[in-house]
């Protein structure tokens, strides 16, 4: 998916999403971490307040950042690729559609 449409649904859903509202179906909206603590919220056990970032709103991110090309760089080099991944978004900035909403 290229960014501008990326950018375009992400004016279409939310940027956040409680973890109240989330449950085992939103895995892809959310990933599996946080509809997990949604379904550990709704079956009553002690979660601390919080929310999640959508997958859409990493994606602009990833995009806006490079990702995908320092992924094909160190393809195979699993030593290094955390590292540059993390360099990666680390030194990019927050678009305003996604900081801001």
């Amino acid at each position: 998916m290229d960014l501008q449409k990326q950018e375009q649904e992400c004016g279409a859903i939310d940027i956040t999403v409680p973890l109240t509202a989330l449950r085992r179906d939103a895995l892809a909206l959310v990933g599996g971490k946080g509809a997990n603590l949604g379904e550990l919220i709704g079956a009553g056990l002690p979660v601390p307040p919080g929310f999640c970032i959508t997958t859409v709103a990493y994606e602009v991110i990833a995009s806006e950042a490079g990702l995908e090309a320092i992924l094909a760089a160190h393809h195979g080099d699993s030593r290094h690729l955390a590292e540059a991944a993390r360099n990666c978004l680390l030194g990019t900035s927050i678009p305003a559609n996604v900081a801001f909403h």
